[in-house]
């Protein structure tokens, strides 16, 4: 269960950082993730399992709009697709909030140099 405020980076190549307290629930799901456009604008991240062969998430995202799928890069690395960096969650710069939602993630945006 994914819960908490925390602060992390996208580099330069579009690759979240994820924090140390939100890694162990990603790695217990394999190593893809699915992302959303929440209604809101944010980015919405899940991980991703399989099921007899077939892929599909542990539970549902509200919005069923934009819906992408990505490995990660190592144990705490994740790529965010194209589409959606230019989502309210990347106002600010490579900087952003991770809240914890319960059984999925949103990535909001943080001002350079402003602490929780």
């Amino acid at each position: 269960m994914f819960c908490g405020k925390h602060d992390a980076a996208v580099d330069c190549k579009w690759r979240l950082n994820l924090p140390a307290e939100l890694k162990g629930e990603f790695e217990k799901a394999g190593n893809e993730c699915m992302f959303a456009m929440a209604d809101n604008g944010c980015v919405r991240m899940c991980p991703f399992t399989s099921t007899n062969g077939h892929d599909k998430p542990d539970y549902k995202l509200i919005d069923k709009g934009n819906i992408a799928k990505n490995k990660k890069n190592g144990s705490s690395r994740i790529t965010i697709p194209e589409m959606f960096r230019d989502s309210v969650s990347f106002h600010f710069g490579n900087t952003v909030t991770v809240v914890g939602m319960g059984n999925y993630i949103e990535l909001w945006p943080r001002p350079s140099g402003h602490r929780q």
